[in-house]
């Protein structure tokens, strides 16, 4: 939980939660401090736009709330890579909650890691901090080649070029393998993804033969 200090006692102040698994969205705005009373507004008030149905466990949202719980502005970054924004507006001397939809650009980053098999590719994965998705995509490019299951030994060896994806300093999601080098025993088996003309697309071997099986 990541909540800042106020410059003044009253306010207002920005907290973020990340909403959890079982979550409502009333569970995840009264962590934020949000009054109960403002909280039934912004359910009822936006529930035509449905801003929280994209809403997933493990996003952040933050908020920016009054000592005395009133909500200013709620916003989180959707899974479709969007910013969904609730802003607290006044119409005609009447407050209401507005909510605004955007896509944001995302921040990319190319990330290498290298790890050494003891037991299992997931377990080297999982000591070198590299995500799921990056171990499936490994075992998914080889799967020709290796049975991971039966033919990895101890002391085999990879290396792995892949994108990360973040917004405002946060980890948004992990994307492709772009490279990727894994040595069983004797063997050196190799990866590039390439994209051509006519989507001619794929994971290359260096001397230009397509892995896809």
């Amino acid at each position: 939980k990541l909540e800042i200090e106020p410059t003044q006692a009253d306010g207002p102040f920005w907290q973020e939660e990340r909403f959890q698994r079982g979550d409502t969205v009333a569970d995840l705005l009264e962590r934020l401090g949000v009054d109960d009373s403002d909280a039934q507004r912004v359910l009822s008030g936006t529930r035509d736009k449905q801003p929280f149905r994209s809403l997933r466990p493990g996003i952040s949202v933050q908020a920016k709330v009054d000592a005395q719980g009133r909500l200013q502005t709620l916003s989180f970054l959707n899974t479709q890579e969007q910013m969904i924004t609730i802003q607290r507006r006044a119409n005609a001397g009447v407050e209401q909650f507005a909510v605004a939809q955007e896509a944001t650009p995302l921040g990319r980053d190319i990330v290498t890691k290298s790890g050494e098999i003891r037991s299992s590719l997931f377990a080297a994965t999982d000591a070198v901090g590299l995500p799921d998705h990056v171990a499936m995509q490994i075992a998914e490019i080889f799967s020709g080649d290796v049975d991971f299951h039966r033919d990895l030994r101890k002391g085999d060896r990879f290396s792995v070029v892949f994108e990360q994806f973040h917004h405002a300093g946060r980890l948004v999601r992990t994307g492709r393998v772009l490279a990727v080098e894994f040595i069983n025993g004797k063997r050196n088996l190799q990866a590039v993804w390439f994209e051509g003309a006519d989507n001619n697309k794929g994971y290359f071997s260096p001397d230009g033969k397509n892995l896809r099986k």
